[in-house]
């Protein structure tokens, strides 16, 4: 019989367990940095002193950088409980419990049950109309509920279109002077759910946030003016 899974030699000799059919996981094993520069603009900000908020961790990627990496404290929150359940392999394989918590939940803007996809890898998602798609309901719960204690230095924001909700129940988080930066993707999906992406880069904005481009090269931050159709920084 043939192996499901591999365990792999990431960055730094971080490992990561790259089960066969999971989109996410193979990424890394053909392309390395899947997400170069928001990546690279990750591993060159944190420093151990610091906190990093991963919201939609999937397996782990960015939390295994973080803290097996920059060796800061991280805060996971992945919803699906199967990838959850790869997300703390992952991070029992790189002897990380210590630095990393992690929760099975997802985030919104207030306390609640939500359904979710729960077969599309890294796509998974809130589900609000009847899709002819597997679902499985989630608690959901807001930002600043869970990081009332907490000073995050970094957000990585990553919810397949579910932007809206998890930007207005985090607004204390928003303007704790702790949080230099987000990563958020901005990708087109919130208009499944009816929110428009101009508000949540507008109210941003209105936090006093500014869009950035990162060349993990030579390490230039550089700012622009519009976001693009994936991550911005």
């Amino acid at each position: 019989m043939q192996k499901r899974w591999i365990k792999y030699y990431y960055v730094n000799n971080t490992k990561l367990i790259i089960e066969r059919g999971r989109a996410t996981a193979e990424l890394q094993l053909y392309v390395g940095l899947s997400e170069f520069n928001d990546m690279g603009f990750t591993l060159h900000f944190l420093r151990e002193s610091d906190t990093f908020v991963d919201i939609g961790a999937n397996i782990g990627v960015y939390t295994i950088l973080a803290s097996g990496v920059c060796k800061s404290h991280t805060i996971s929150f992945e919803p699906i409980p199967s990838t959850c359940n790869i997300l703390r392999d992952n991070i029992m394989l790189n002897r990380l419990a210590q630095n990393v918590e992690i929760y099975n939940c997802g985030i919104g803007e207030e306390e609640s049950v939500l359904s979710f996809s729960k077969d599309l890898d890294s796509i998974n998602h809130v589900v609000i109309d009847k899709e002819e798609i597997e679902t499985i309901d989630i608690k959901v719960k807001p930002l600043d509920e869970m990081l009332v204690a907490e000073n995050p230095s970094l957000m990585k924001i990553d919810v397949e279109g579910f932007e809206t909700p998890v930007i207005k129940g985090a607004k204390k988080v928003l303007r704790k002077e702790s949080l230099k930066a987000i990563i958020i993707e901005l990708n087109g999906s919130s208009s499944r759910y009816g929110f428009d992406e101009t508000v949540v880069h507008q109210t941003l904005i209105d936090y006093g946030f500014r869009l950035y481009s990162y060349n993990l090269f030579i390490r230039d931050l550089k700012e622009i003016e519009i976001y693009g159709s994936h991550n911005t920084i």
